[in-house]
């Protein structure tokens, strides 16, 4: 609006505001007239395009040489641009907390100096049994859940680097059990001093799998290898053995890593060649039946 606008219309300053904030305009104005003086109120003005504004208004009375109060002089600051920086630094810092709350692996923000806890997000404090209280302001000395010589590596790495990736240790929870995960972590700046932001994946269960697998196939192999009869795997995109029990040397004369180098072609007879194709066959389609 020009300033003939506002002299023209004596009510343009308040029509201008948005109505829930108008009370709030008039009320630093009334102020203002009473000679009382108060901080500047910032609040939104709609421009005359259309477009909303946000302001920094200050009223400050003016007196005669008497004292009277005769008037009152006012500033405007436009502070558009400051509000819209506010706002994008609120909505990615809600964000940033969203994301670090609610992510299903561990995350735990920690002073890089003294290890001590700054903030861990629900995932972490749910894997260890403690609560955000009993964490928050200890290190991780304090409350045990780290191996020393681990905790001492990692933060070594981290500070040589700037940067750990896949670094696996053991935690132990606050009733004993102990926990495995992979670790990443990176060096953050917050006020001013170093900290590390570590994000932890959590593997004992994959590790228990990993571990319950390798002692099924190390039990699957002791029989295997001391049975009388023959075990075999077949492969029959290549038409070879996969796997062959020791047993097939008393069996067949071939050793097991001489079958493996053989067909099926080679290692059998041929009047027990088609026979054997036969049945395979028939075994196949009785599988791919659900039998």
């Amino acid at each position: 609006y020009t300033a003939a606008e506002f002299g023209a219309n004596p009510r343009l300053w308040i029509e201008m505001v948005p109505a829930d904030q108008q009370p709030a305009v008039v009320a630093h104005a009334e102020a203002a007239r009473r000679g009382e003086l108060s901080d500047a109120l910032e609040h939104q003005i709609l421009h005359k395009e259309g477009s909303i504004r946000w302001v920094s208004s200050t009223l400050v009375p003016r007196r005669d040489t008497a004292g009277k109060l005769i008037a009152y002089d006012g500033l405007v600051q436009d502070i558009t641009a400051r509000k819209r920086a506010e706002e994008s630094l609120r909505v990615s810092e809600e964000k940033f907390a969203n994301v670090f709350h609610h992510a299903p692996v561990w995350i735990v923000l920690t002073d890089l100096a003294n290890s001590v806890v700054l903030d861990a997000n629900d995932h972490a404090l749910q894997a260890s049994g403690y609560t955000r209280a009993e964490v928050v302001g200890r290190s991780g000395a304090e409350l045990g859940g780290m191996r020393a010589e681990e905790r001492a590596l990692l933060v070594r790495q981290l500070q040589e680097r700037g940067r750990v990736e896949g670094f696996e240790m053991a935690f132990r929870t606050k009733d004993g059990c102990e926990l495995r995960g992979e670790v990443s972590a990176g060096i953050v700046s917050i006020e001013g001093r170093k900290c590390s932001l570590s994000v932890t994946v959590d593997v004992t269960k994959r590790q228990q799998a990993e571990a319950a697998l390798r002692e099924s196939e190390a039990r699957y192999r002791l029989v295997a290898e001391n049975t009388g009869d023959v075990i075999w795997l077949f492969d029959f995109a290549s038409g070879r053995f996969s796997y062959l029990s020791p047993s097939v040397a008393h069996l067949s004369g071939y050793t097991a890593e001489e079958c493996l180098r053989l067909g099926m072609k080679e290692a059998m007879p041929p009047e027990f060649l088609s026979i054997a194709k036969a049945r395979l066959a028939a075994r196949i389609e009785a599988l791919a039946a659900g039998d």
